[in-house]
Parts: C-alpha cells; structure tokens; sequence
C-alpha cells in the first residue's frame, strides 16, 4: 500500500515530507489504530504526549513500501526509515520506538520530562537540566534521536539568563528571558 508524499517548506531551504496513503491503507492504519490504542498509550506511558493521537503499532511498520519525493531541482528525499507524517500509524509508532530512550533519561536527574513525539521538554535546576542534556546527546544517538542544540532553546527568568548561558556555553543551545513558541504555545514574557 502506497503513500504519496507531499513537500512542504520548513524554512531555511528544508523539506518536511508530509505522507498522504491510499485510502485503504488509512483504513486499515485507522482499524489497527483503534484496536491498539489503548496498548500504545500504556506501553508509550505519561511522558509521550503523542501516545494518545490515533496512531499505530510497530508491527503494521513491515507493511510499509520505501517511498520518494522529488523536489523541483532533482533532489530525492528517501522515506525508507522511521514513520512518515500524516501516516495514521506515525505518532503511535514513534511513541512506542522512542520510549527506551524517554524512560533511561528519565533516571538521570530530578527534573521533570515531557515530550511530544521528538519534541522534548524539560524543567528544573539548571545543573539538572544540564546533566540532562549531555545524557541524551550521549546516549540519544543509539536510539536514532539526534538532537540539534540549534533547534533548542531554554527559557529562564531574567535574573538566571547569565547563569543559564555560563552552564550552557559549550552547547549552541539558544538562552532566553524573553520567551519562545513551543508546540504552538509561548513559554515566558508576555513580549513574545
């Protein structure tokens, strides 16, 4: 069963494939997403937000075709690995393939976690969050999650900005007292 992918822009020259299936395919994804639900989101636990979408499980995942998506000047992006957004199945079986790694950061500091699909929040003592953070660029990688500090960005009160950006000087970690959109929601001042 196919899936035609779609190129939508992310900024800064990037393609988000956005992958639309065959309408039996979004049946049979739907059914087994209704049937697995529940286990998902028990096996996936109460840090991954994205458990309780209508999603999928692993084993639907070999039923799956590699797939490409041409851009207009030639490019090919591959869609042979991982889950493809817009697939029903995607958000529960991302849920369950990246909840070893959730639940070994989990131990690692007194901080609270949360996440949404890849989308990770974490709040606490700066130290904390720090030691947090070097645990998941070391030990991400071995289950496929690599982190771009880039992407990232803390929000602190305006008094900790200085002492934020002091523990985070070896990262590219963006450090803010002014706010940032997250998920769609702002975290901080009322600027932003």
């Amino acid at each position: 069963m196919a899936s035609c992918l779609i190129p939508l822009d992310k900024g800064e020259g990037m393609v988000r494939p956005i992958g639309v299936g065959e309408v039996l395919r979004r049946v049979l994804a739907k059914c087994v997403m209704n049937v697995a639900k529940e286990d998902v989101a028990e096996a996936s636990g109460s840090l991954q937000l994205c458990a309780g979408q209508k999603s999928g499980s692993e084993a639907a995942v070999h039923a799956m075709h590699p797939a490409w998506l041409f851009i207009t000047d030639g490019k090919e992006i591959l869609s042979a690995e991982g889950t493809t957004q817009g697939d029903p199945l995607a958000m529960g079986v991302y849920a369950l393939s990246i909840q070893p790694l959730i639940t070994a950061l989990q131990t690692t500091s007194s901080t609270k976690q949360c996440w949404f699909a890849d989308d990770a929040s974490r709040a606490g003592p700066l130290g904390e969050v720090k030691k947090w953070w070097d645990t998941l660029t070391t030990i991400g990688p071995a289950f496929g999650y690599f982190p771009n500090a880039r992407k990232c960005c803390i929000v602190v009160k305006p008094e900790k900005e200085e002492s934020a950006k002091d523990v985070f000087k070896s990262t590219a970690i963006n450090i803010t007292s002014k706010g940032h959109k997250h998920l769609g929601a702002v975290i901080g001042s009322q600027e932003c």
